[in-house]
């Protein structure tokens, strides 16, 4: 399998080529998808089959009509049902590959509005309430997906479905309904992940203006990441990744546990540590991608190299030539699996047909009593070419000699017969150049004409 990332977001050039909010690298240069989206895209997440899933604000996908989420096959864009009536912030795909869960501002999804506010599943052929007792009554920002297939949405919400929920709740695909995880946060969630057996929450600030702005949820109860709110981050959390045991966090904020770290930082489990120098602006999305972690945001450099909204880090790096050559901000990353190009079998080349030798010529054989057989059609042919070619020579020769050698050979003898004056000799010369007649003279061949010339 092959391995591609996409990128979505408020951009329309990836890597110099036009490249209209969504863009694929292959680890060599950047590629459009198509026409891409008429709108930002703020969500991306790989399906089954290599396709994989684009959500945002935005009205077509190519030439498709295709309102705010669309899926990319690997060729075409289709669209999923009727879409959803406002934004989508997030996508999920789950483990089947062919369902999808989105979250966003839309208060419905596909044709009915029923159960679908905030939150909902497109189950392989239209769009559907997670739960019996619906939806969000807010704004669903932010979606993980655990082992069991449960689905946690983050977002800015005090229900989910008939559940309390404040900010943060989880779906059961074993009862079919939202639970609520202990008292929740009391801040807007914009990001979530899987890390060390629990979910991380990030996002705004709480409501008093202050840290905590990460808090783990370990199955009972939730705590802050780190051990002091001095030891955590001082700006607001857009996405986080965990990735080789640890996890990383992207955002607003220019410092982690006390020290400076520039829009992006680690966590190990006991610290935060910066990324070298970081980015030199907000940073809102991150992915792996080949052993890597990727950064997307709005910025121009990382680690003091140039890199426009994309870069890769350890160590610092842009993605393709141009420095990236983004001309907007990157909101959304994923890795997505493609299967290998099959390879063209070798043809089985049939053995080269070799000329036929030439045939040894067998002398001609002497007949003694009966005349030989007459020779095949392709012999005769070639009999009568030569005899043709030896006729007109015989012609040709005949011609020039009673036409011209033999007039002048005439003239020569009187010459020498009789002392001829100038005048005299003119009958011969109007002899020679009077004959043939002209009806003669049409018929003649181009060598004769050359002759008659000199």
């Amino acid at each position: 399998m092959a391995t591609v990332l996409v990128a979505g977001g408020e951009f329309t050039q990836a890597g110099g080529v036009p490249a209209n909010h969504v863009a694929a690298w292959d680890g060599a240069r950047w590629a459009a998808l198509d026409a891409g989206t008429d709108g930002p895209v703020r969500a991306v997440a790989p399906l089954g089959a290599g396709a994989v899933a684009v959500g945002g604000t935005f009205s077509h996908a190519g030439d498709v009509v295709a309102h705010n989420v669309a899926v990319w096959d690997g060729t075409a864009w289709a669209a999923l049902g009727e879409g959803t009536d406002d934004t989508v912030q997030a996508l999920a795909g789950l483990p089947d590959g062919a369902r999808l869960v989105a979250a966003g501002r839309f208060r419905a999804a596909g044709t009915s509005a029923s159960g679908t506010a905030g939150v909902a599943l497109w189950d392989g052929a239209a769009w559907t309430s997670l739960a019996a007792g619906g939806g969000l009554d807010g704004d669903g920002l932010a979606l993980a997906v655990l082992e069991d297939e449960a689905v946690v949405v983050g977002g800015r919400f005090a229900r989910a479905g008939s559940a309390a929920a404040l900010n943060v709740a989880q779906w059961s695909p074993a009862t079919g309904a939202w639970t609520a995880l202990g008292s929740g946060c009391d801040f807007a969630v914009l990001a979530l992940a899987v890390y060390d057996g629990g979910v991380v929450a990030g996002g705004g600030a709480g409501p008093d203006g202050t840290p905590p702005r990460l808090l783990q949820w370990d199955g009972a109860a939730w705590a802050p990441l780190a051990s002091a709110p001095t030891a955590g981050l001082d700006g607001d959390v857009a996405a986080l990744l965990a990735l080789g045991g640890q996890l990383y966090a992207a955002g607003w904020f220019t410092h982690a546990g006390g020290a400076a770290a520039r829009y992006v930082a680690a966590w190990d489990g006991a610290a935060w540590a910066s990324l070298a120098s970081g980015v030199n602006g907000h940073a809102t999305a991150l992915a792996a991608y080949n052993g890597s972690l990727v950064v997307g945001g709005h910025f121009t450099s990382a680690g003091g190299a140039a890199a426009a909204s994309v870069a890769r880090w350890p160590p610092w790096a842009a993605l393709g030539t141009a420095h990236g050559s983004f001309d907007g901000a990157v909101l959304a990353l994923a890795p997505l699996a493609t299967a290998e190009p099959s390879p063209t079998p070798t043809p089985t080349l049939e053995p080269t047909a070799t000329a036929d030798p030439t045939p040894t010529v067998e002398p001609t054989p002497t007949f003694t009593g009966a005349p030989p057989s007459p020779p095949p059609p392709s012999s005769v042919g070639a009999v009568i070419a030569v005899l043709a070619v030896l006729f007109t020579a015989a012609v040709a020769a005949a011609v020039y000699y009673y036409y011209v050698r033999r007039p002048r050979r005439r003239a020569a003898a009187a010459l020498f017969s009789q002392d001829l004056t100038h005048e005299s000799l003119l009958p011969v010369t109007q002899m020679i150049e009077l004959q043939p007649t002209a009806a003669s003279r049409s018929g003649r061949s181009s060598v004769y004409a050359e002759l008659e010339e000199s």
